[in-house]
C-alpha cells in the first residue's frame, strides 16, 4: 500500500490510466494524484466492476484471483463498521460479454446493476436507489 500520494504527469491528450482499486483525481496542476481508496477512511457509494464476462444473475468473471472479491468483502465490512449502506456494484461490459452463466466460487460478489450499451439490467433492489 501506498504511504503518501503517488504523483505522475500526463502528456495533453492521453487519458491518465490509474491501477485497479485507485483514486485518481486531477489537480490544478494537471497532474495525476493517486492513492490507495482502501487506506482512505471513508466509504465509498459506488464501485465500477470491470470483468471478462457477466451472466444474467449478476455474476462476474474475473481473472480467475480473487482480487476484486477480497477488496470488496473489505470495503462493505467498512461501510458495516460505518453504519453506512454498502456500495452499489456496478458492472461495465460490451453486450458480448453478457451470457447465460458464468463459473461462480463461494467468495464471488455478484453485481447490482450490470451497464452495457445495448441497456442497463438490474439485479437488485438496492440499484433502484431503495
Amino acid at each position: 500500500m501506498l504511504n503518501k500520494p503517488d504523483v505522475c504527469s500526463a502528456p495533453r491528450g492521453c487519458t491518465p490510466r490509474c491501477p485497479s482499486f485507485f483514486l485518481c483525481r486531477l489537480n490544478f496542476l494537471f497532474l495525476i494524484e493517486t492513492r490507495a481508496v482502501l487506506q482512505d477512511g471513508a466509504p465509498l457509494d459506488v464501485l465500477l466492476l470491470p470483468g471478462l464476462g457477466f451472466d444474467t444473475s449478476g455474476n462476474r468473471l474475473g481473472r480467475g484471483g480473487g482480487y476484486y472479491d477480497k477488496a470488496l468483502e473489505r470495503l462493505m465490512q467498512r461501510a458495516q463498521d460505518l453504519g453506512r449502506e454498502p456500495p452499489l456494484l456496478v458492472g461495465l461490459a460490451y453486450s458480448c460479454q453478457v451470457v447465460p452463466e458464468v463459473p461462480v466460487d463461494k467468495h464471488d460478489k455478484k453485481v447490482d446493476v450490470l451497464v452495457t450499451a445495448a441497456g442497463v439490467i438490474t439485479f437488485t433492489n438496492k440499484s433502484a436507489g431503495n
